[in-house]
């Protein structure tokens, strides 16, 4: 401890030394030393001395120093395939200073921005947005590195913007001199840049040690980083997949992260086209599409496309469905694919049972799991019947999970206006509507991992916000959580009543205010958050695979996800927010505080479900599209038949 309150003393004393030093220098004025070298050598009579501008050129040459070591840090550890977090702290902190040198050098807020036209406290503004953004982003790093020496160098550089932006004159400040006020606001720069250096350089340089998964760094090294993926090697260092060609099937948010896990393990990644997201053909972990006719249309066509395409493939080894209408087509035309291929998904009549929602709510009932009343409607008649079985207020959805309801996940009926407005737009293409009491609550997801009825692999989230309004649709922002205890045995006697070998995801309402519980559904596939899952060490892609290759150890020991960890899904908040303002559910305050929640929870979330630094164009293209009429800009043409 003593050796970091001296560092700390060092990191003062010397730069304040030299300052101080120019200061009582008896030679040459000493604001002459403190100005950029152009400034002072236009205010000097004897043009050039090599000593004009030196604090500020020492200044230049830390910045430079920090911004080179940072990036070429960042570099090392991205090849190292280092944890996220240190990645984008050397990353973000090695741009931040580059824009800051060449602030200085160029003298961009004090000289170029305002005979540009851009107002100098504009120029300093973005800095300090970049700066928070920056602090925001890689809080965990900084407070684990050296938070002391950090709040030095901040608190001087910041005091130095202060009196540059406030012009303290010797009118209000009659002690100050012109050199000093130079001499305070270059001072606590220099003092603050040294700092600022110091911090980062020991930082990094501890971040690039060898041994990355150094105590003070242990919980960050836990989270997103590949080494804490069983799945990247076998017992004797091999990667897993070396040779082989893996299809996805489904185009679909999980699809990406797990393109990337299968790319590490050396695989040859191919993605199916078709899909509700969209990203895969932009991923550069992804090798190859595959253009098909839709599924839904048709899904004995696209058997049929399928079992041609592998037949022709004889590379592609394993098979993975993504999303539900390809796990629901395979389950009902499994005897049609070749034997040859291994198809990593739950059994077929798993599958089934699970997106058979009336029958897993009977089920549910039966075995004591908590459900809301509900009734089963078949037609817009029988509507009728639920508001008197049932009750205002309800909810209704779609029997069929991949369904939307007017392009909605479920719809509340609040009234009889609501219900006859349900009645008059009946489309039978929903197949029927489950209709349930409304329950209130933050939906909680249980990610788990089953074998022959026992669940060996758990983790909680709790889904702070969806794309909706009101509280239904696709989680934008979630946590993993301590694992409720009644939420896990639920979900233990759904396994052990359906003798469950595979995935899922138990999705249940849990009111924090009364404590009651109403399971929702169960998930038999990778659901759309599923990134936190790998994230937090779950490796359902692993156990997944090897279960159908039946290479899954015979006894494994429970396993649990990290918890604390912040996950987001910035494109789809957007997109939400874009939803709400054309569809008249929110005012103008409503929509500012919605997208400044977006915005904050893209910066302080651990992990988000697309976007990426080390895959950028899927997540801009997502983005791009939030932006209105981008849909038809980026989005490729739909299928045809003989294409």
């Amino acid at each position: 401890m003593f050796r970091f309150r001296l560092l700390h003393l060092l990191a003062i004393i010397m730069p304040a030394g030299v300052a101080v030093a120019a200061y009582i220098q008896p030679f040459v004025k000493p604001r002459l030393l403190f100005l950029d070298p152009l400034v002072a050598a236009v205010e000097t009579e004897s043009c050039c001395q090599t000593y004009l501008g030196i604090v500020s050129t020492l200044g230049i040459i830390l910045w430079v120093a920090t911004a080179s070591v940072c990036l070429f840090a960042a570099y090392l550890m991205f090849m190292q395939k280092a944890p996220r977090a240190f990645v984008e702290f050397a990353l973000l902190a090695g741009l931040l200073s580059t824009w800051l040198a060449f602030d200085d050098v160029f003298l961009v807020h004090d000289n170029l921005a305002p005979k540009l036209g851009v107002p100098q406290n504009l120029v300093l503004f973005s800095i300090a947005l970049a700066a928070i953004l920056y602090c925001l982003r890689c809080w965990r790093v900084i407070v684990r590195s050296d938070a002391v020496m950090f709040g030095l160098a901040t608190g001087c550089l910041g005091m130095s913007v202060l009196i540059d932006v406030f012009h303290f004159s010797t009118d209000h400040w009659p002690f100050l001199v012109d050199s000093g006020r130079t001499f305070i606001e270059d001072g606590f720069k220099f003092i603050g840049l040294f700092c600022w250096s110091v911090f980062h350089v020991m930082a990094v340089a501890r971040l690039c040690d060898s041994n990355i998964t150094a105590p003070d760094f242990t919980d960050l090294s836990l989270i997103g980083s590949d080494q804490s993926s069983t799945l990247t090697t076998n017992v004797n260092g091999a990667k897993r997949f070396e040779g082989q060609s893996v299809l996805l099937l489904g185009n679909y948010r999980p699809t990406l992260f797990i393109a990337r896990q299968l790319k590490h393990q050396g695989a040859r990644v191919i993605s199916g086209l078709e899909g509700c997201d969209l990203g895969a053909e932009y991923s550069r972990y992804v090798d190859e599409t595959w253009d098909h006719c839709p599924v839904e249309q048709d899904p004995k066509a696209f058997i049929r496309a399928l079992e041609q395409y592998v037949r022709s493939r004889k590379d592609i080894s394993i098979i993975l469905p993504v999303s539900e209408e390809f796990c629901r087509a395979i389950a009902n035309h499994k005897p049609d694919l070749p034997d040859t291929i291994i198809v990593a998904m739950n059994d077929a009549e798993l599958v089934k049972t699970c997106l058979d929602k009336t029958r897993m709510l009977d089920l549910c009932s039966a075995i004591g799991v908590p459900v809301a009343p509900y009734v089963l409607v078949d037609n817009a008649d029988d509507l009728q019947r639920a508001e008197t079985d049932i009750g205002f207020p309800m909810v209704a959805r779609p029997s069929i999970s991949a369904s939307r309801i007017n392009r909605e996940k479920a719809v509340r009926i609040k009234n009889s206006t609501d219900l006859s407005q349900l009645h008059a737009n009946w489309n039978e293409n929903w197949g029927g509507l489950i209709v349930q009491k409304q329950v209130s609550g933050l939906r909680n997801n249980i990610f788990f991992a089953a074998r022959n009825g026992e669940v060996c692999r758990l983790l909680q989230t709790k889904i702070l916000r969806t794309d909706r309004f009101d509280g239904s649709g696709l989680a934008v922002e979630g946590m993993t959580v301590e694992p409720d205890a009644r939420l896990v045995r639920y979900t233990e006697a759904l396994a052990k009543k359906l003798d469950y070998s595979g995935i899922g995801c138990a999705q249940f309402l849990v009111d924090d205010v009364t404590g009651e519980v109403c399971f929702l559904e169960n998930n038999p596939r990778f659901s759309g958050s599923h990134v936190i899952s790998e994230y937090c060490g779950l490796d359902l892609i692993g156990f997944q695979i090897a279960l159908a290759q039946c290479t899954l150890e015979q006894q494994e020991s429970r396993q649990q996800g990290v918890v604390g960890v912040r996950y987001g899904w910035m494109s789809g908040d957007l997109n939400g927010l874009r939803h709400a303002v054309r569809g008249g559910k929110i005012d103008a305050t409503g929509a500012v505080n919605w997208f400044f929640k977006a915005l904050r929870n893209g910066f302080t979330s651990d992990v988000d479900m697309v976007l990426r630094w080390d895959d950028p164009l899927p997540g801009l293209v997502s983005m791009f599209e939030t932006l209105p009429y981008a849909l038809r800009l980026t989005r490729r043409k739909s299928w045809k038949p003989g294409t």
